[in-house]
């Protein structure tokens, strides 16, 4: 059963200004994070590894090992598209910085005993985080090249999500990049679509890390888009697609998964009810005012799964899901999620500290602590595409800024700015 035809019987019907305000306003804060841990670190388990490779190596070595992706080599081109990358990026800090994946984790049991551990991924190099003007070029060659439209939103400026809502035709679909502000790293990609009088909202986070919807609805959605002669109807579709393990890999992910999704005209259709179909119903913002929401769980369409870096969910992943066809060459040739992880799979080096500090919790004024420090060395198998992907696309992404000598000409920095990022101020 497709998308539409479930939805149709479960629409909310609501103003659009309320509906949107309450939408966006709740996506963009709802992956602030602000309330339970700092964006720019993800906490993981060791389970959940991110995407590497020792770029400098002529190739990558094979893997033999129990593991989703199979053995397979993958070729760097003579020309080092890496370095070509790097050289951009130390031309040009505006274009983004690079990053260390260092990732910490933190525990108590119910003896006290309290264990640190830092997990830091050796690649060489690092992971390519870029800048909001980096982005907003990447959106202008998408849709110079696909003909599809993704904007930068950050949520003081969810009124612009509005305006861009309306200017959509029935069947049209855009993206967003949306973040709780402009200080904040992390994102959110969503995927809005225009199907007769409904709006769909599909929310994308590679994080699964949500704060419930009614807070941000019953406080938020009456400052924001207020038009009661709108009769849309709005549903938020948030997708169980959890993918990203490191701390720096979103707005990649984010550029990545936005474009594979709009190249499909059909988008809603890949998209199947969890089991938990509806997770939020009805609110009353005030004893004037109704404001039906509704949002449902949905899975994530396989050819969607490229970006992720998480190992326990590549594990799940069955023999049909793996030979889900991501694209098909003009000579015949047909690329699988199978294929596509042989290409991109490598094993990096990991450097992981382990702080522990046993301590005596029922009686702690007495206490006497004891230190443990370890350290380990080893090889972990890994999806390196996002990393891979960050550097080799960047010297085709900087052709949108490039002002002839290898600088970012400033007045073209503008432009693609004010066509695609809509900023705090």
């Amino acid at each position: 059963m497709c998308i539409g035809s479930y939805l149709s019987s479960n629409q909310a019907q609501a103003s659009a200004t309320s509906a949107t305000s309450a939408i966006t306003t709740s996506v963009f804060l709802n992956n602030a994070n602000n309330t339970k841990k700092p964006v720019e670190v993800l906490r993981n388990t060791e389970s959940q590894v991110a995407a590497s490779n020792d770029v400098n190596k002529e190739h990558l070595v094979k893997q033999n090992a129990e593991s989703t992706f199979a053995t397979a080599t993958v070729v760097v081109p003579s020309k080092n598209p890496f370095q070509e990358g790097l050289d951009i990026i130390e031309n040009n800090p505006d274009i983004g910085k690079v990053k260390v994946d260092v990732r910490e984790y933190e525990h108590t049991d119910k003896n006290g005993i309290y264990t640190s551990t830092t997990t830091t991924f050796n690649h060489n190099p690092q992971i390519f985080f870029p800048s909001d003007t980096c982005m907003a070029a990447a959106a202008a060659y998408y849709k110079n090249k696909y003909g599809i439209h993704i904007h930068i939103v950050c949520e003081v400026q969810a009124h612009k999500t509005y305006e861009l809502i309306q200017q959509l035709n029935d069947g049209e679909q855009l993206g967003i990049i949306a973040r709780s502000a402009q200080y904040v790293v992390h994102v959110t990609p969503l995927i809005i679509s225009k199907q007769g009088e409904d709006i769909f909202i599909i929310v994308l986070d590679s994080i699964d890390d949500r704060p419930e919807f009614s807070y941000i609805i019953e406080n938020f959605f009456k400052e924001k888009l207020i038009n009661p002669d709108d009769k849309k109807n709005y549903h938020l579709i948030l997708v169980d697609g959890d993918r990203q393990a490191d701390s720096y890999s979103c707005r990649h992910d984010a550029l990545i998964i936005l474009k594979d999704a709009l190249k499909k005209p059909d988008l809603l259709s890949y998209f199947r009810p969890c089991e938990q179909q509806v997770i939020s119903d009805c609110y009353q913002s005030s004893e004037d005012d109704n404001f039906v929401f509704k949002a449902y769980s949905m899975q994530l369409p396989m050819f969607l799964f490229k970006t992720v870096q998480i190992s326990s969910v590549l594990a799940k992943f069955t023999d049909e899901d793996k030979s889900t066809v991501l694209k098909t060459s003009k000579d015949g040739e047909v690329k699988t999620l199978q294929t596509h992880f042989n290409k991109h799979k490598s094993s990096v080096i990991v450097t992981r500290r382990k702080y522990i500090i046993y301590g005596n919790r029922k009686n702690p004024i007495t206490n006497i602590y004891d230190e443990e420090v370890t350290t380990e060395n080893k090889n972990w198998l890994i999806n390196e595409f996002l990393r891979i992907k960050g550097f080799v696309k960047l010297p085709t992404l900087f052709k949108e800024l490039d002002d002839g000598t290898g600088k970012i000409d400033t007045t073209k920095e503008r432009l693609l700015l004010s066509k695609h990022f809509y900023a705090d101020s």
